[in-house]
């Protein structure tokens, strides 16, 4: 979902992208296929789109693309489909960001506009990567079971699903002088259970 909560988007068959706006009458949703061919531009003989985020302004995506941190654009044009006119949407060059975090399995966008990511890897399982790619952050791996598979963050707490459980780690943890060493901790409402952590807007 973008932020407004009008729109969402859905990736069918890993290389079909797909927009949903509510209707105009606030019933129903309406269908536009986005146009993804530049998913070539990758040079990925066949690129696969396993997870999809949008950013809350909905003018960006960070993908997932054969286990590799992607992000692009969303390029729009006509009209806004609320009112009968033309509507297009356009996926612009995806740009890969992260390359030294190897396989990855699940990315989400913090508040500040930078990316939270999760991997297999046991000594990195949560990073937080810049949208330009120019910086790289490892995060605590401590009571952290990869592989990650779901990343959320409030801009005060992150939140993610690793084997095991939901974990988070609040922001006074990762400010502390060894940051590598704060540990992440069960959601208390969650101990023992797996559950896909969902960040609404107040």
């Amino acid at each position: 979902w973008t932020g407004d909560s009008q729109t969402v988007y859905a990736v069918a068959d890993g290389d079909k992208l797909r927009r949903y706006t509510r209707e105009a009458t606030g019933h129903g949703l309406s269908r536009t296929e986005v146009d993804s061919s530049s998913l070539k531009a990758t040079g990925i003989q066949d690129p696969r789109i396993s997870v999809l985020s949008v950013s809350r302004d909905g003018t960006r995506v960070a993908m997932i693309i054969n286990a590799q941190v992607y992000v692009s654009t969303l390029e729009r044009g006509g009209g806004d489909g609320r009112d009968g006119g033309p509507d297009t949407v356009r996926l612009g060059t995806p740009v890969q960001v992260g390359r030294e975090l190897g396989p990855t399995v699940s990315v989400g966008w913090r508040p500040d506009g930078s990316l939270l990511v999760g991997t297999r890897a046991f000594d990195g399982p949560v990073w937080t990567v810049a949208v330009d790619g120019a910086e790289a952050t490892r995060l605590s791996a401590r009571n952290v079971t990869p592989p990650v598979v779901a990343v959320t963050d409030t801009g005060k707490v992150t939140y993610i699903l690793d084997e095991r459980a939901v974990l988070q780690l609040e922001d006074d943890d990762e400010s502390e002088s060894d940051s590598e060493n704060a540990i992440w901790r069960e959601v208390p409402a969650l101990q023992g259970d797996r559950a896909f952590p969902v960040i609404g807007d107040n």
